[in-house]
């Protein structure tokens, strides 16, 4: 992301982390939109990963420290296949200690590179789709689609203890972030040799809430914090209001802002 700061010459943020060894899609946003990043669900997500039966590590990933180890014989593709959909649908994930969850202000990694000793409550997670892909002795590919919040480390371990291993993810690759594909992605090579505003995307491809079309003469007021009469949007359910493709302010209920664009996202 500092490299990304420094392309966009301002303020930059991104819809959702990716853990250290991970690679794939990151939605970016910069300037004026960032105000649209925590409030648009990129879900759901889609993950290509590989893992290893054998031992589990207190990261749930190949860097960490191997804390518990299995032996053969390993499961096989079937065993895999029989036992996934076990772990589809809607359920509570316990999230691994190293992980970008903040509790009591701080980063839960932070506090557990310093030793501490700390609980993480279970959080609600979604597994839309969990689909071998193949197996080979101690390794097993997967593709899983999820909702945001959810750790495929975490399912790794969950997976493998249901089949009494042991098992920590060895690598894996985000495909789908809410609308966006890895196929649109753009390397941070392409970014510096292309400029950023080549990548640049539309706040409509984001978006999939209501919209209210505001007309030529209400679109002043909005900028000076008037909110149109007449306009209803629904209470409680954010809504765009826009003039011709371009967001000129956020609501979620009559006469009430939640955000105003004062240039307007295109």
């Amino acid at each position: 992301m500092a490299r990304v700061r420094r392309l966009a010459a301002g303020r930059a943020g991104h819809g959702g982390t990716l853990d250290p060894d991970a690679a794939g899609v990151l939605p970016v946003a910069i300037g004026q939109s960032l105000a649209l990043l925590g409030r648009i669900d990129w879900s759901p997500k889609t993950y290509a990963a590989v893992a290893r039966f054998g031992a589990l590590t207190d990261t749930l990933d190949a860097a960490g420290a191997i804390v518990a180890r299995s032996a053969p014989p390993w499961p096989g593709r079937a065993d895999l296949e029989r036992s996934a959909p076990f772990l589809v649908g809607a359920g509570l994930q316990l999230p691994p200690q190293r992980s970008a969850i903040r509790q009591h202000g701080e980063r839960a990694h932070r506090r557990a590179r310093r030793g501490e000793n700390f609980f993480l409550a279970p959080r609600p997670v979604v597994v839309h789709s969990l689909t071998v892909t193949d197996a080979d002795g101690a390794l097993f590919r997967f593709v899983a689609e999820v909702s945001s919040g959810t750790y495929v480390r975490a399912l790794v371990r969950d997976w493998a203890q249901m089949l009494g291993q042991a098992a920590s993810l060895v690598a894996l690759i985000r495909t789908r972030a809410g609308p966006f594909g890895i196929e649109e992605a753009v390397t941070l090579e392409e970014l510096q040799e292309d400029g950023i505003e080549q990548a640049l995307r539309s706040w409509q491809a984001v978006w999939s809430g209501p919209r209210l079309e505001l007309a030529a003469a209400e679109v002043a007021g909005v900028l000076r914090g008037r909110f149109p009469s007449g306009l209803e949007p629904e209470n409680g359910v954010l809504t765009a209001l826009t003039r011709e493709g371009r967001l000129y302010a956020l609501t979620d209920g009559p006469q009430r802002f939640v955000r105003v664009f004062p240039e307007g996202l295109s």
